[in-house]
């Protein structure tokens, strides 16, 4: 998976996951 700038915070979460979505 992708780990983005956004999904970075949480590391886990694949970029489908928006880190705009809270969860």
């Amino acid at each position: 998976m992708k780990i983005s700038k956004e999904t970075g915070i949480k590391g886990i979460r694949p970029t489908f996951k928006k880190a705009g979505s809270g969860e």
